[in-house]
Order: C-alpha cells, then structure tokens, then sequence
C-alpha cells in the first residue's frame, strides 16, 4: 500500500467526521456568524393542517319548513301563507329527507314547539317559534292625548304577533278617543284608545225598560260613564238603582240587567 493512498483515506475520513460534527440537530438554531445579525434558523416538525368544519346549516330544506308550517297552521285554524316562523339551530351535517315525517311536541305557548323531523330512532328535535302575519291598524300621526280619531289618523300596517292568534280586537272606528299620546306607527288598540263616552257619570238619561212590544221610558240620572254598550247603573227619579247597558247616547236599557244594589 503506498504512502499516497494512506495519506488521501486518511483525508476522507477526516472530511467525513466534520461534516456530522456540524449536522444540526431538529430544534436546535444552525450555528451563524455572530457579527451577521441575521436570527438563527431551526427546523422543527410542523402539526398536521386541521380539518375544516363544515358551517352549521342555518335554515331547514324548504319542504320540511312548509311542512312544519302546515302543522302550526291546522293547529291554529289559520291560512298556512300567514304563519311565520323562526327556527332555532339546526345540528351539523343533518339534512332531513324531503318527505321527512313532521310533528310538533310541546303546548305551544307563545308559539313555542319543538319540530320532530323523522321517524322511528332517526328523530331529531329543531326549535321552533310560531307567529301570524296580521293587518293592524296604526297611528297615521302622532296624536295627543283626547283625540278623536278620525279616518285621516288611521293607516294599515303588518304585523307579526307570536302565539295563538286571539280573538280579534274590537275595531277601532272614527270617533275612539285616545288616552295617552299615541306616537306615529304606534297599533290603535285599547287601551290607548277607546269608545267615546256616550253616557257620562252624573248625566241626565232615559232609562228604557221593555216588555214584548211595549217600551217605558223614565227619567234617570247615571251613577257612571260608558260607550255604547258598557254596563253602567242608573238612578231613576223615584231613587231606584238600577243596571243597564248603554244602547244610545243618553240612553240605557235596563230590561235585561234589572235592580242593582
């Protein structure tokens, strides 16, 4: 072996020990000149990139909605065109079938229920509130309080009222009075505005009584106020007390109502 080829293994062996002397390790900086200024660099092991969700479905497909619709509408006797409804959150990756089953669980109140999409052990449960679309009638203008209102005052807004729809208000026509200031837009229902009284507490009145065909009319005073017809209790000039209800102004029927205390 010559002294040439020991010396030139010898100089591979050499080469080979300084470059993993100087391997970097994961995690630790690769060694720079100090005077660079430039940060060390590392290498490290990244996470895995994280899965995206989906975004949460917001709104049932629309079959199943205007079936659910359908429901509150049989319930209530209403138009299905007029029941709105606002539903709660529906689960992740949950798309009920078209003809999926409805149900409605729960008593309703204040248009509550909970919508049971499904059958048998593929049930889910969506919330939901029920309300009907109405026509209302609303102040024009702002009107002060002892207003009678008159046709110019009044105009027509929707209107969504939540729950069972109850028996419809008493109209208001031309002539209620209001109670308070009653601001622009604001519904006219009572009690911010009522009936006119046509009998007024302390007021001289008829007092009628009838019998079949035949009608007696005496002299009375009235012990309160009402519009056409409210209960109210007159005093006759002979000093009975009597009920009535007020069928005219100035005028109360007591045919039916009778003695009072």
């Amino acid at each position: 072996m010559s002294f040439a080829f020991l010396v030139g293994r010898m100089a591979a062996v050499l080469l080979v020990g300084v470059l993993v002397a100087f391997k970097p390790l994961a995690g630790q900086p690769v060694a720079h000149h100090a005077a660079s200024g430039v940060a060390p660099a590392t290498v490290e092991e990244l996470p895995p990139p994280v899965e995206e969700l989906p975004p949460p479905v917001e709104e049932l497909p629309p079959p199943v909605a205007e079936a659910v619709r359908a429901q509150v509408a049989h319930r209530w006797g209403v138009d299905p065109a007029l029941v709105v409804l606002d539903f709660g959150a529906v689960p992740r990756d949950w798309t009920p079938a078209d003809d999926a089953p409805v149900t409605l669980a729960g008593s309703g109140a204040g248009g509550h229920w909970v919508a049971r999409i499904g059958a048998g052990d593929h049930v889910t449960g969506v919330r939901v509130r029920a309300g009907v679309e109405t026509q209302v009638l609303v102040a024009a203008r702002t009107l002060e309080r002892g207003v009678a209102v008159s046709a110019s005052d009044m105009a027509y807004a929707t209107e969504v009222r939540w729950g069972e729809p109850e028996a419809g208000d008493h109209p208001v026509v031309e002539g209620w009075t209001t109670q308070r200031v009653v601001r622009e837009g604001e519904p006219l229902r009572a009690p911010a505005v009522q009936p006119p009284m046509v009998v007024q507490s302390g007021q001289p009145v008829e007092v009628l009584w009838r019998r079949g065909r035949v009608g007696v009319r005496v002299p009375g005073k009235a012990a309160g106020s009402g519009p056409l017809g409210a209960e109210v209790y007159v005093r006759t000039d002979s000093g009975r007390r009597l009920r009535g209800v007020v069928v005219a102004p100035g005028v109360v029927d007591v045919t039916l109502k009778g003695s009072g205390r």
